[in-house]
């Protein structure tokens, strides 16, 4: 599959710093692949290879796998976290939405 980021570019975005090759590397890889899809989605996209190379979908995909990756759920310092920047569940964050929002096609009433 083509990614709108790379398994690097996510890596770097995140500040993990496992080395190339880790078991990590698969958990990681169904994160990207999950926040393009969600960025697709919302974008009304059939195909996230549309966006490939587009640097503004880049930059809301990882800042959506940011959040995924941040808010997991299996780290026990995400969750004493304060949960002051963290979006309701089910809603990108406002970050996201207002990178992509000229992007979006138009909704049908």
């Amino acid at each position: 599959m083509n990614y709108i980021a790379s398994l690097q570019q996510a890596k770097d975005y995140c500040g993990l710093t496992w080395a190339n090759g880790d078991p990590q590397d698969a958990l990681l890889l169904a994160q990207i692949e999950i926040a393009e899809a969600v960025i697709t989605d919302y974008l009304k996209a059939a195909d996230a290879s549309v966006y490939a190379g587009n640097p503004i979908v880049t930059g809301a995909a990882l800042r959506q796998l940011l959040d995924q990756w941040r808010w997991r759920g299996d780290d026990p310092e995400t969750v004493s976290d304060s949960a002051l920047d963290r979006p309701p569940d089910g809603y990108l964050s406002p970050l996201v939405t207002s990178m992509l929002h000229r992007l979006r096609d138009p909704a049908l009433a």
